[in-house]
């Protein structure tokens, strides 16, 4: 029953043509037409990362960040708002830079034989995406906090910093 409500879903997006609108610099940002794949349909597993603690020391890390919580399942609802602030071209802003350090908090594991991860950085609305090892994109998500916000205290609701998150950022 679940799996014919997600093809429903899924199929009235497609057809209403409210789904997100995946450009080619989406599609370059994130890697590839796989890694686009991915967030569309791949199981996902999210960590609570410490952006502070980049570098070499012991415990579990992920792009050299230390794990701080996770791997936690994504649920089917937070996926699907995942995939449509991810894949939609007026997320991200383009034209912009911003001069902050990138801190990372929350990481997105969309699994495969090569996972593509998603890194979430709240203290500048940036994220950057690694498919394996290697960084292939960053960008601004500043139009999106408020949905990736939602998702990040759906996740990780025993996290006092990521429940402190506005959705209007700091």
């Amino acid at each position: 029953m679940r799996t014919i409500l997600c093809l429903l879903a899924a199929l009235t997006v497609a057809c209403s043509g409210t789904g997100p609108k995946t450009t080619g610099r989406v599609t370059k940002l994130l890697g590839g037409d796989a890694s686009v794949a991915l967030i569309r349909d791949a199981a996902i597993t999210a960590y609570r990362i410490d952006g502070m603690g980049r570098g070499a020391g012991p415990g579990k890390r992920l792009h050299g960040y230390p794990v701080l919580q996770g791997p936690v399942d994504v649920d089917e609802e937070s996926r699907a708002a995942l995939a449509s602030v991810l894949l939609d071209d007026g997320t991200y802003e383009w034209d912009s830079s911003k001069t902050c350090e990138f801190l990372p908090g929350v990481l997105l594991r969309y699994e495969a034989d090569v996972p593509v991860d998603v890194l979430l950085c709240f203290s500048c609305d940036e994220l950057e995406v690694f498919v394996g090892k290697r960084q292939v994109g960053h960008e601004d998500f500043d139009v999106r906090r408020p949905d990736l916000v939602r998702v990040a205290k759906r996740l990780f609701p025993n996290d006092p910093a990521i429940q402190k998150l506005t959705e209007q950022g700091d």
